[in-house]
């Protein structure tokens, strides 16, 4: 029997398969015995025939005696026999049945028996470098993924800072002739005109308006996007907020006939700490969009406490109305910024999907 510490003092060669060819990666060679590593370096496979044939199937190559090699391994004999080869054994390294390389184990100055047992141990040493080949391709695989996500992620991030920069910059634009505009329309509205010029200036204004509460939203989205948006906490009277919210979207209640009012719970306290400029803006959206949508019937604003902790309440805001509703399979797309549930809605309702 030959254990491992005499087959290390042999010659053992590791080849790895690249392609079509064999390059020697690795070679231990006992002290005195000639190193072949470099002879058998970038070999061409059919060079091996009968060896990559037997090697690729899974099976191991022993050969006892090269002399007693059967001639239909030619081939093989005419690399081997140069190097004074007298006994041979070859593990496939494979994992998962795919074929990684072989492992060599050549005895070049007497013939060694190698038993069933000792080979035994060499396949599982074969199946261990099998392993370890297997999870470095799969590390640096995941390290390009990686590599690869971080990229796309950067190039996402740029790409999205370059949009708000652009949104915030046109806004920004866009408002300053606007204002003109607006107060222009409203020098405009000052001065003697008839029934018709009085319409044509309100139209006016009132288009000028939407269309600047449009910008303020798009600047607002912009910094949100960003991850400028700040909110300035001060003591307010929410009552008075919610009232100045509702006075907002009322005219337009009153001229499709639907009823507005709101329903605040006798637990919830007159003054609370809050941003009234982004608290009234969110209300104000939210009834909009809820008498836009309704043709007849009510809109409700409730407000309920539903927990108190010392100096912390936590408030929910609800809007109820008797319009056209959104469907559940569309609920998903509700927060979707830019976007409308349904073309024929938006032709009938207008919108921004900034709301």
């Amino acid at each position: 029997m030959v254990n491992l510490l005499v087959w290390i003092d042999l010659i053992i060669s590791t080849l790895i398969l690249l392609r079509s060819r064999l390059p020697n990666t690795n070679e231990w060679c006992k002290v005195g015995v000639e190193p072949q590593k470099e002879f058998l370096q970038d070999l061409s496979i059919d060079l091996f025939p009968n060896w990559m044939q037997e090697i690729e199937k899974g099976n191991e190559i022993y050969i006892d005696d090269l002399d007693h090699l059967d001639p239909s391994w030619a081939p093989e004999r005419e690399i081997l026999e140069p190097q004074g080869i007298k006994s041979l054994l070859v593990i496939p390294v494979r994992e998962s049945a795919v074929l990684y390389g072989f492992i060599g184990f050549d005895a070049v100055k007497d013939w060694i028996e190698w038993t069933e047992e000792s080979r035994q141990l060499l396949r599982i040493l074969a199946d261990n470098i099998g392993s370890v080949i297997r999870r470095d391709i799969q590390q640096h695989e995941l390290s390009l993924k990686t590599k690869q996500a971080e990229e796309l992620a950067e190039r996402a991030n740029a790409a999205s800072k370059a949009k708000s920069d652009f949104l915030a910059n046109m806004s920004h634009e866009l408002r300053t002739p606007l204002n003109g505009v607006i107060g222009f329309g409203q020098l405009l509205a000052e001065t003697h005109m008839d029934t018709i010029q009085q319409q044509y200036v309100q139209n006016l204004n009132e288009s000028a308006k939407s269309l600047m509460d449009l910008i303020n939203q798009i600047l607002d989205f912009s910094k949100i996007e960003a991850g400028k948006m700040k909110l300035n906490l001060e003591s307010i009277d929410i009552w008075r907020l919610v009232e100045n919210a509702m006075v907002l979207v009322r005219p337009m209640a009153l001229r499709k006939g639907i009823q507005i009012w709101m329903k605040i719970s006798p637990e919830l306290p007159r003054n609370i700490v809050s941003d009234p400029v982004r608290l009234k803006q969110v209300l104000v959206n939210l009834l909009a969009n809820a008498v836009k949508f309704t043709d007849r019937g009510q809109v409700v604003l409730a407000l309920n406490v539903l927990q108190a902790e010392g100096d912390q309440i936590t408030i929910h805001f609800s809007v109820l109305d008797t319009g056209i509703g959104i469907a559940e399979s569309d609920q998903q797309f509700l927060f979707t910024a830019f976007g409308q549930l349904d073309t024929s809605t938006t032709k009938k309702y207008g919108g921004s999907g900034l709301g």
